[in-house]
């Protein structure tokens, strides 16, 4: 738990300067500093799901990575109709964190599936 902490440590202390080595268009360096709290918590959100994904590789349950991709896709629609338009870009990345939390929540909800199939 150390390691997200420290690179969460390192974003918000050189947000601006991590931004500057990847660009020198102030318009650009203003909208990502806009923004720069999604980016900390997009990560976080998206790594679960990554997780949960390979293990689902691993063991070759595929198809339960599409479900889970399909219901996640439905929820981000239902979410981005409903935030984007009171929140505009804020609602989008909100959307999108929804997406991977759903993501990660269907794949939880399976992986203790699996595992009873698996012991049986």
């Amino acid at each position: 738990m150390i390691y997200p902490a420290f690179l969460i440590a390192i974003w918000f202390a050189f947000d601006t300067t991590i931004i500057k080595l990847l660009t020198n268009q102030n318009d650009i360096i203003n909208l990502c500093l806009q923004y720069h709290y999604w980016l900390v918590i997009f990560p976080i959100v998206v790594a679960g799901g990554l997780i949960y994904y390979a293990v689902f590789s691993g063991i070759s349950y595929t198809s339960s990575i599409r479900d889970s991709m399909i219901l996640a896709l439905l929820l981000w629609l239902i979410a981005q109709s409903i935030f984007v338009p009171i929140w505009g870009n804020n609602g989008l990345w909100f959307s999108y964190i929804l997406f991977s939390l759903g993501r990660t929540l269907f794949l939880v909800i399976w992986i203790n599936r699996s595992k009873q199939y698996l012991l049986q």
